[in-house]
């Protein structure tokens, strides 16, 4: 890292809230809405799905990062996950989200392997991304910074940043 190494607080409110549009316009079709929480070391992921045969979807995510690379040479996060998903529609929808799940082992799984989405795999516990494949991070300042996660707790998520 650089000589120098900042915190970087980011809250509940600034992700839920003030940055959310720029969020949604990456989210894509299949995602309505989201909301982060930060507690106990835990990133905690609500998102309502809207997948075409199977209708509104409520996913929550816990997250547990258990590795973070952010440097010149790499741009990687690891994390382990538990998910509750449930059908927000009708019998038949509960159904089909049933065997969707049954597909894969996870909806997590289900919907990378519709998606096809670069850069980001999962199994049954655990996923990692790749960011480099999924924006571009070869500019200033990205590719002068060096990242590292801190902590997630009463509301905050924690980073440490220096710059090269």
């Amino acid at each position: 890292m650089g000589s120098e190494t900042s915190s970087l607080r980011l809250s509940e409110h600034l992700l839920n809230n003030e940055l959310k549009h720029y969020a949604m316009d990456y989210a894509g079709e299949y995602i309505d809405t989201y909301q982060l929480g930060f507690s106990q070391g835990h990133i905690d992921l609500f998102v309502k799905l809207n997948i075409k045969t199977i209708g509104e979807v409520n996913a929550t995510f816990r997250l547990t990062v258990t590795d973070f690379r952010f440097s010149s040479s790499v741009h990687t996060v690891h994390f382990d996950y538990l998910e509750d998903v449930r059908s927000g529609g009708n019998i038949g929808q509960n159904l089909l989200l049933k065997a969707f799940k049954l597909q894969k082992g996870t909806v997590l799984q289900s919907v990378l392997a519709l998606k096809q989405l670069p850069g980001i795999t999962a199994d049954e516990t655990s996923c990692s991304v790749d960011l480099e494949q999924l924006v571009d991070l070869s500019k200033d300042p990205w590719n002068r910074m060096d990242l590292r996660y801190g902590d997630s707790r009463n509301g905050i998520l924690e980073l440490y940043f220096s710059i090269r």
